[in-house]
């Protein structure tokens, strides 16, 4: 996708697997801060204390179905890539995209990338069109209010 979040992204990994040669409540703390600081740094704002609960359970949530930590949290951090590429910065956007991969049981991010390919490819009524910023959706001057000289 060649987005800024994706350099984030990778650099939160990094951060990921070198906590991880800690002891797993340490690790966990650490690498839920990469979360924290991800939140805060691509325009969600301060994040509340819910918010931070609820990556809490969603670790392990993704924990119980049979992820690692890492995964889980680099499950955390593609969504909300994702909600950032979107322009949906709100938790309830990044909450769906969470709640959608557990019910599909993906346990990492390839998983998910692979299934987008997948569904990209075949047309699934799944595929989110782009609405991200910067992107000009075409004028199909299908409605009466198109062509409106605006």
């Amino acid at each position: 996708m060649g987005n800024e979040y994706t350099n984030i992204n990778s650099l939160n990994i990094n951060n990921l697997n070198n906590n991880n040669s800690k002891s797993n409540s340490s690790s966990k703390e650490g690498t839920l801060k990469s979360v924290f600081t991800f939140w805060e740094q691509n325009g969600f704002g301060t994040i509340p204390p819910k918010t931070v609960q609820d990556f809490d359970y969603w670790i392990k949530d993704f924990e119980k179905i049979g992820a690692t930590t890492t995964a889980a949290i680099e499950l955390i951090l593609h969504a909300l890539g994702i909600a950032v590429d979107n322009g949906v910065k709100k938790y309830a956007y990044v909450n769906k995209i969470l709640t959608d991969w557990e019910n599909q049981r993906y346990l990492t991010v390839d998983q998910v990338k692979a299934e987008d390919k997948k569904n990209s490819s075949s047309n699934d009524k799944r595929q989110w069109p782009d609405y991200s910023i910067g992107n000009k959706l075409e004028n199909t001057g299908s409605s009466e209010y198109d062509n409106l000289g605006w």
